[in-house]
C-alpha cells in the first residue's frame, strides 16, 4: 500500500486587503494483494480431506482526488465597523480503478503463479463522481461586540439527478459580546459572556456515485436453441429526481469565561433533515425491490457543554483541563407517506414515524433446551415452524399466544448515541510536559455479523471467540452455560434464528477510548546554546492506547453503515490501531 497527499496554493493581492487565492489539493492512493489458499487450509463447511481445489488471486486498486479551489477575500475596517467579505469556487474530482484476476485449479501447491492456473476469472471496476461549488460569504463586527455573518453556497453533483445536481445552502448567525458593554459589570470572576445564535443549511450526498442511473446486473442467463446464453437484467431503477439530503440547523448558545482562565460553552441545537435519502420499497411488479428516493424527514435536538480550564500555575508546575460533552435525541418524523420502514434479513432493522432511526429487533432469549424431554414439551407447547434439538435457545413468546414467530420480537436499541463526551488534561513541569485525552459514547448497541454469524454461533466450521468458549453451554463441563451448545453445522430452525438479533448478539456499543497520550520534554537553554538551537523538544506519543467496552466485536465505532437504515450493523471491521510514534522537534 502507498499513499501520498499534499496541497500548494498562490495569493495575490492587487491592492490592499483584497487577497486573491488559488489553492490545489491532492490524494492518491494505491494498494495491491496477492494471497494463494493451499489444499491443506481447508474452507467454510468443507473438511481438509474434502478439498478439491486450491486458488489464488492478485488485486490493484488506485485512487486518486484532486481539490482547486479559488477565492477573493477583502477586508474594511471603518472606525468601529469591521467588514470581511469571500468569494469563492472550487471543483473536486474523484477516480477509482481496481483490477482482480483470479485463478483456480493449480497443479499443486507449488505453482502459486495465477498464469499457471487451470482456470481463470477477472473483474474490472472503475468509478468517478465531481462536484462544482460556489460561495460567499459577508462577516460584519461593531466594536467588537456586536457581530453577522451570512452566507450563501450551491452545489452540484454529479452523484445526483440530472433534474436536481444542484442545490443552494445559505446560513445566518448573530453574536452578541456582553461583557463589552458599558452596563456589564466589571469584575475578577465573571470575565467573558456572548450570547450566540446561528441557522444554516448543509447538503449531503453520500450515496453511490451512479445511484441515479439504472444499472445492469449480469446473471440473468436465458436459453435459446437449447443452449443456455449469458444474460444481462436491469437491476435498479433511474432515479432523475434525486436531489440532496438538507440539514437545517438552528443552534442557541452562550459563552462564559471566569476568572480569565475558565471557559465554558452551552449550546442547544434542534436539526431538521428533510428530502432523506433512503431506499423505498417499490411494488414487485416494477422488477425491483426498492428505489432510492428523497422522502421522509428526521429531527435531531440536544446539547452541546464544553469546558476549558488554562493552565493553572503553582510554582514550576502547572495544570490545563478540558471536556465536552453532547447529548442528542433522535426522532423520525416522516417517511413520505409511510409508517414504517424494514431493512436487513429477516427485517431486522425497523424505522418507524415518532422512533429513531433504525432500530434493532429480534427475539428476547429466555432459556436453553437442555434435555430431550425439554424439547419434546417445547415444540409439542409452542405452535412454530422453528425446529429445534438439545442444546438450543428458548424464545419469548412475547405476545403469549403460544406461537413463536416474528410477532414476537422486542425492540433491543439502536446505534444513535445519547451521549458522547470526551476529557483531557495536560501537566507541566519545568521542562517536561505530559498530556492525555479520552473519549467515549453511551447509550447505543450494535450487532456485529462476524461475532453472530461465526465466533459465538457455535458452529463447528467456524472459530470461536473466548466469551462463546468460556460461556456455551455443556451437561458436564459447563452446566452453567447459556450460549448455545457447538453443533456440526447449525442447521435447526432456532439456531439459525439466533443469527439474527437477539438479547444475546445486539451488543453494548459504549466504550471509553484513551485517544492520546504524549509526553515532552523541552531541552534547557544551556544546551541549546552549545547545540547552537533555539529550541529543542523530543516527545513520545501513543494514540488509541486501551479502550473499555463491553462490545465483544473489533470496533464499537464500525455501525455507521452507509445505508442509514440500518446504522448499527458492522460488517467486517477491523480494530481501531494503537499507534506509538517518537519524534524531535528542532528550532534553528
Amino acid at each position: 500500500e502507498f499513499r501520498t497527499f499534499g496541497n500548494t496554493y498562490l495569493s495575490y493581492e492587487p491592492i490592499e486587503n483584497l487577497v486573491m487565492k488559488t489553492s490545489l489539493g491532492y490524494l492518491y492512493e494505491t494498494k495491491s494483494t496477492d494471497q494463494y489458499a493451499p489444499m491443506l487450509t481447508g474452507a467454510y463447511r468443507e473438511l481438509i480431506s474434502e478439498r478439491n481445489t486450491n486458488q489464488g488471486s492478485e488485486s490493484k486498486s488506485d485512487l486518486g482526488d484532486i481539490l482547486v479551489e479559488n477565492t477573493i477575500n477583502y477586508d474594511l475596517g471603518i472606525d468601529k465597523h469591521s467588514f470581511n467579505a469571500l468569494l469563492g469556487q472550487s471543483f473536486q474530482k474523484s477516480s477509482y480503478t481496481a483490477l482482480t484476476a483470479n485463478g483456480f485449479d493449480f497443479p499443486n501447491d507449488i505453482i502459486q503463479n495465477i498464469a499457471g492456473s487451470t482456470s481463470q476469472t477477472a473483474g474490472v471496476s472503475r468509478s468517478r463522481w465531481t462536484q462544482l461549488s460556489y460561495f460567499s460569504r459577508l462577516m460584519y463586527s461593531y466594536a467588537d461586540t456586536y457581530f453577522l455573518s451570512g452566507s450563501v453556497r450551491t452545489d452540484g453533483s454529479s452523484r445526483l439527478g440530472r433534474d436536481k445536481r444542484f442545490g443552494t445552502f445559505g446560513s445566518f448567525s448573530a453574536g452578541w459580546l456582553l461583557s463589552n458593554e458599558s452596563f456589564f459589570p466589571k469584575n475578577d470572576v465573571l470575565t467573558h459572556v456572548k450570547l450566540r445564535y446561528s441557522w444554516g443549511q448543509t447538503g449531503n450526498n453520500q450515496i453511490g456515485n451512479y445511484a441515479q442511473y439504472a444499472s445492469i446486473g449480469r446473471g440473468a442467463d436465458y436459453p435459446y436453441d437449447g443452449t443456455l446464453f449469458p444474460g444481462a437484467a436491469p437491476s435498479s431503477a433511474p432515479s432523475y429526481a434525486l436531489g440532496w439530503e438538507t440539514n437545517t440547523s438552528n443552534n442557541f448558545g452562550l459563552d462564559m469565561s471566569f476568572f480569565n482562565k475558565v471557559r465554558l460553552g452551552v449550546d442547544h441545537y434542534i436539526a431538521n433533515i428533510t428530502d432523506l435519502l433512503l431506499n423505498r420499497p417499490v411494488p414487485k411488479h416494477t422488477g425491483f425491490d426498492n428505489s432510492l428516493q428523497n422522502i421522509g424527514e428526521m429531527q435531531n435536538k440536544g446539547w452541546e457543554f464544553e469546558l476549558n480550564a488554562s493552565k493553572f500555575n503553582l510554582g514550576d508546575f502547572s495544570l490545563g483541563l478540558n471536556a465536552n460533552l453532547t447529548t442528542n435525541n433522535n426522532k423520525i418524523l416522516s417517511l413520505g407517506g409511510a409508517d414504517e420502514m424494514y431493512e436487513g434479513g429477516s427485517q431486522r432493522f425497523v424505522t418507524r414515524v415518532g422512533e429513531s432511526l433504525a432500530n434493532l429487533y429480534g427475539y428476547k432469549i429466555v432459556g436453553m433446551l437442555k434435555s430431550e424431554e425439554e424439547v419434546e414439551a417445547y415444540t409439542s407447547r409452542k405452535s412454530t415452524t422453528f425446529t429445534a434439538e438439545v442444546g438450543d435457545y428458548i424464545f419469548q413468546d412475547t405476545d403469549g399466544n403460544d406461537i413463536i414467530d416474528a410477532d414476537d420480537r422486542v425492540l433491543l436499541g439502536d446505534y444513535n448515541a445519547e451521549v458522547t463526551y470526551g476529557f483531557g488534561f495536560d501537566l507541566a513541569y519545568k521542562g517536561f510536559d505530559f498530556n492525555m485525552n479520552f473519549n467515549g459514547t453511551m447509550g447505543r448497541v450494535a450487532i456485529d455479523e462476524m461475532t453472530t454469524l461465526y465466533l459465538e454461533y457455535g458452529e463447528a466450521f467456524t472459530n470461536t471467540n473466548y466469551y462463546y468458549f468460556n460461556n456455551y453451554w455443556d451437561p458436564i463441563r459447563n452446566p452453567d452455560g447459556f450460549l448455545a451448545a457447538p453443533d456440526s453445522y447449525g442447521n435447526t430452525a432456532t439456531r439459525a434464528a439466533s443469527r439474527n438479533p437477539t438479547n444475546y448478539n445486539v451488543m453494548d456499543a459504549d466504550y471509553l477510548r484513551i485517544r492520546s497520550l504524549q509526553f515532552g520534554y523541552n531541552l534547557p537553554t544551556s544546551i541549546l546554546k552549545q547545540l547552537n538551537l533555539n529550541s529543542m523538544r523530543v516527545y513520545v506519543s501513543v494514540n488509541n492506547l486501551y479502550t473499555w467496552t463491553k462490545y465483544r466485536g473489533m470496533n464499537p465505532d464500525g455501525g455507521g453503515a452507509a445505508n442509514p437504515l440500518s446504522r448499527g450493523q458492522v460488517k467486517g471491521s477491523t480494530s481501531v490501531p494503537r499507534l506509538i510514534s517518537a519524534g524531535i522537534n528542532l528550532k534553528l
